[in-house]
């Protein structure tokens, strides 16, 4: 049996993703900064809201019989569970499809997106000091 693959995931060689460190760290953060997930929003709204921030077409999956978020970023689809439905967990999404495969799932340049979505599009707005200082400040690495 012989598996047919795309012409565009042929033309990327794999290169194993750099390591996660920062990953627990972000989820602390995300935890002090915006709490649980409170807010609801449809497949639909959370659709046009992610193509939106990523100013492209993004595929948003219900995440039936996942437990958590995720984005996969060949295919610009993020997977999104019930409890995930809410403006800063989408930007946590659509900030994977937006960096590039190179670096860290959760690494500075990934932060530096972050922050930079959440600023332009999220709940960020009336924060009491910067979001980067916010993150620094819980250990984190950001590339802004």
């Amino acid at each position: 049996m012989q598996i047919q693959l795309s012409a565009q995931y042929m033309a990327q060689p794999y290169t194993k993703p750099p390591r996660d460190f920062q990953r627990s760290k972000v989820y602390s953060w995300e935890r002090a900064v915006f709490g649980r997930p409170t807010e609801k929003m449809t497949i639909d709204q959370c659709v046009e809201f992610a193509e939106k921030i990523c100013g492209f077409k993004v595929e948003v999956k219900d995440g039936r019989g996942r437990r958590k978020a995720c984005a996969y970023r060949n295919s610009r689809t993020i997977s999104l569970p019930r409890w995930a439905r809410c403006e800063w967990v989408v930007i946590h999404e659509c900030s994977h499809l937006l960096t590039p495969n190179e670096f860290a799932s959760h690494g500075a340049e990934y932060m530096g997106i972050y922050i930079e979505m959440l600023e332009k599009h999220g709940p960020a707005s009336g924060f009491p000091y910067g979001l980067a200082e916010s993150a620094k400040r819980f250990g984190l690495r950001v590339l802004k």
